[in-house]
């Protein structure tokens, strides 16, 4: 089905509401694949985003929550965990451009009270 604003959908439909399996395109390049219940994304999917930002996970009434991983692309790290309301706020962050970890609370998408932070030497250190 492909909406006013571009917008395209192909999967399962129950009640004439998005129910099941299926994949939406938006217009403005962000890519779903997972599942839908009751027209919102609910359940396990996979987000890929214009900027190629990508998370894959679970779902709940449209937001990111649960167990999940977001791919940040141009930032080049990782965020590992759980989700809540659309916010990251316990797991594992991975800066992948030096091999650095966080692994402990998270706010807001933000390091956060209890925590580990471990560090990765580089070889000019040495």
């Amino acid at each position: 089905m492909e909406y006013k604003n571009e917008d395209k959908y192909n999967g399962d439909w129950k009640n004439d509401k998005k129910e099941g399996k299926g994949k939406m395109e938006y217009y403005n390049e962000d890519k779903y694949n997972g599942d839908w219940k009751n027209d919102k994304k609910e359940g396990k999917g996979k987000m890929v985003y214009y900027n190629e930002d990508i998370y894959n996970g679970d779902w709940k009434n449209d937001k990111k929550e649960g167990n999940g991983i977001y791919i940040f692309k141009i930032e080049n790290k990782k965020f590992k965990g759980n989700w809540l309301n659309d916010n990251f706020i316990n797991g594992e962050i991975i800066l992948y451009s030096n091999g650095d970890i966080y692994n402990g609370n998270i706010y807001k998408n933000k390091r956060n009270g209890e925590g580990e932070m471990k560090y990765i030497k580089n070889e000019n250190d040495r």
